[in-house]
This record gives structure tokens, C-alpha cells and sequence, in this order.
């Protein structure tokens, strides 16, 4: 679905969701000091499927993967956060050129 022109809010889905995803990591950017605008310049993250964690689990899984990743030392992979939330499925990110930077780009299409 791509954006509205001028979109300045979410638009509502027009189908069912397929997968609900937490994603748990960092985004690294950088700005150009001429025009402030800023770039991506790298990731480090991992995305897990949680479609499928009861209500009570789903409601608190955000809090405590957050909760987690800021204990963890800095040699801690962010794939180590899905056994903790209950969410061990692992799914692929890859970083997508895009204009002067990188975009994240989840790829579901193995899945789907």
C-alpha cells in the first residue's frame, strides 16, 4: 500500500494483518552538517514473530523485550531477546539502498 500524497497520518489497513512483528535493535544515523538531513548508516537488529503469543503475553511483550535489551551488555545480540519474550522465531533483516542512505527492510516473502 503505498503512502497517500501529502499523507500526514497512518491510513487504516484495508486487509488482515498476515504477521505482527516486534523488532529489537538499533538504527544507526548520521546528518550531513550542510543540510541536516539525516541518513541511515548501518543496523544491528532482529525481528520476531509474535503473532501467535496469548493476549496476556502480547500485551506486556513490548515492555519487557525493552526491559531486557537495555540490561543486556553490549556484546548481547539482539537475537537473543526472542527466547526472553517468548517469541523464538527469527526473522530476516535486510538493509535496503535507498537514496543516499539505508532503509530497514523486513523480508517476510519466505514466510508468506
Amino acid at each position: 500500500m503505498d503512502p497517500l500524497p501529502n499523507q500526514t497520518g497512518l491510513i487504516a489497513p484495508y486487509t488482515d494483518p498476515l504477521f505482527v512483528t516486534l523488532g529489537v535493535g538499533i538504527q544507526n544515523y548520521t546528518c550531513n552538517s550542510t543540510t541536516s538531513n539525516y541518513a541511515s548508516i548501518g543496523t544491528v537488529a532482529s525481528l520476531f514473530d509474535i503473532s501467535c503469543l496469548r493476549k496476556s503475553d502480547f500485551t506486556k511483550v513490548q515492555t519487557k523485550a525493552l526491559k531486557t535489551w537495555k540490561k543486556a551488555s553490549a556484546k548481547t545480540k539482539a537475537t537473543s531477546i526472542g527466547a526472553t519474550v517468548g517469541a523464538p522465531s527469527l526473522l530476516g533483516f535486510v538493509a535496503s539502498p535507498s537514496g543516499t542512505g539505508l532503509s530497514p527492510n523486513w523480508d517476510l516473502t519466505s514466510l508468506i
